[in-house]
């Protein structure tokens, strides 16, 4: 099936990432499996399958984007690396940012007016329309389940499969905020730089006005101690917290397969590195 067929294309652009010499016959059974996205199709798909698949089809867009293209190693050339990186999937051209943007996350927030005029066309989002791979749910563990590559984001991603995509996408979730810091006599926290651009995911359906607590009231469950018993205690007394973020570093990278951990998830206890700037309170 095309969860499986995609599946394998990760497995395979893994495996030519980490090949120095380029073996031939590597590039030419990835390529034969590349050529059935032209006729992909997701009807039928549930929305866990259809996110498993779009999260690992993303994560083999970038690595071949690295492969045929090189890494992209400044500011200037992140966003021009992602609109070139480009699959004929279901008979549509999709780029990789329109993957991110407006397939994985169609239902999820944009980066706000303030947050993309400090950026400029880095921050730009494509307004392409691909209403037969959209995701109709939103999820704001999606923020640390797409990985650009970026030095800023774990070395490691999953190959996501339908049955276990719940527990994957809390073990990315969790290793992509092991470096959130807890500074309690400062009452500060420190969180990736993600959380401040798509602020309005983590922020409960019917809030209007999203604030930073919404994300570390999230968040808080996925943090290693003693930072996530800090952080509830400081979320339980109601006092003023200010938090900082880690700029994004715009250096890309390889990455490898993180393996899945039985014992990762965390959606039931769940309520609903680079320098720092811009602290802010919540």
């Amino acid at each position: 099936g095309p969860t499986h067929m995609v599946e394998l294309l990760l497995k395979q652009v893994l495996e030519l990432s980490m090949d120095n010499f380029v073996d031939n016959n590597l590039w030419i059974n990835f390529m034969d499996t590349l050529s059935y996205l032209q006729i992909l199709s997701l009807e039928g798909l549930s929305e866990a399958e259809k996110a498993a698949l779009l999260l690992n089809l993303y994560h083999v867009m970038v690595l071949h984007g690295h492969i045929v293209f090189g890494a992209p190693t400044a500011r200037s050339q992140w966003t021009s690396f992602f609109n070139k990186v480009l699959y004929v999937i279901g008979f549509d051209i999709v780029s990789a940012n329109d993957l991110e943007h407006n397939i994985l996350r169609a239902a999820m927030s944009k980066p706000s007016k303030s947050i993309t005029s400090k950026i400029g066309k880095i921050g730009t989002v494509p307004h392409n329309v691909f209403p037969s791979l959209t995701l109709a749910q939103g999820d704001f563990r999606f923020n640390f389940c797409i990985n650009s590559g970026s030095q800023s984001m774990p070395a490691v991603v999953p190959i996501y499969r339908p049955e276990m995509l719940d527990m994957q996408m809390d073990q990315a979730t969790t290793l992509a905020l092991q470096h959130v810091v807890v500074d309690v006599p400062r009452r500060l926290v420190q969180l990736p730089r993600v959380c401040n651009t798509y602020q309005g995911d983590f922020a409960p359906k019917q809030s209007k006005t999203p604030s930073f607590k919404d994300c570390l009231r999230v968040i808080v469950y996925y943090l290693a101690e003693p930072h996530r018993s800090n952080l509830l205690k400081m979320l339980n007394d109601e006092g003023n917290i200010s938090v900082r973020f880690t700029t994004m570093i715009y250096r890309g990278t390889k990455f490898g397969v993180l393996e899945t951990n039985a014992g990762t998830g965390v959606a039931s206890r769940r309520s609903s590195i680079g320098a720092v700037d811009d602290i802010v309170e919540a």
